[in-house]
């Protein structure tokens, strides 16, 4: 139900993960104590919550909210963001495939540690990064790094698909 503009807002809670604070969301979401509450604020948070969570690992999480203003409560009006996260997804096998101009097959790089670790957004990209890396510094500025995924239960397979670049002489 739509919500009047301008309500004062005394108190925003976040239920159903008991990691996830409201310290985590700082930036994420607008509604905060002493701001004001209307349905536009309430639907940017609520979306902005699913998308964090799903960028966190929890893939199939779902967020609910509830306003409570009753007379019983000694906060004022509270806004309470209900997750219901599913199951959290972490980092299955990790393996590489370079192709090369005379051939392709598993590549030598050194590959990440994170099985069995939470599969999110940050952790994936800092792994492609570090690969670009170690790509660039072995003379490979060029390298094109693509990752295919597979999802299994609750982990995630990543086969990187490595493209290696001609490599720069270091005369």
């Amino acid at each position: 139900p739509p919500v009047a503009v301008d309500v004062p807002l005394d108190s925003v809670a976040v239920t159903g993960i008991d990691s996830l604070t409201l310290a985590d969301l700082d930036g994420v979401i607008l509604s905060h104590s002493g701001g004001i509450i209307n349905s536009g604020l309430i639907e940017h948070d609520k979306e902005a919550i699913t998308t964090y969570l799903h960028e966190h690992g929890w893939w199939n999480a779902t967020v609910a909210t509830e306003i409570d203003s009753s007379a019983s409560l000694s906060v004022g009006t509270v806004l309470s963001f209900k997750v219901f996260p599913g199951e959290l997804r972490k980092f299955g096998r990790f393996t590489a495939e370079q192709t090369v101009e005379n051939g392709s097959g598993i590549s030598d790089e050194p590959l990440p540690d994170v099985y069995g670790k939470p599969f999110t957004k940050d952790t994936f990209e800092q792994v492609i990064d570090d690969i670009m890396t170690y790509y660039l510094k072995q003379g490979y500025p060029d390298t094109d790094v693509r990752p295919l995924m597979t999802a299994r239960k609750d982990t995630v397979d990543v086969l990187l698909r490595d493209r290696k670049s001609t490599r720069l002489n270091s005369s």
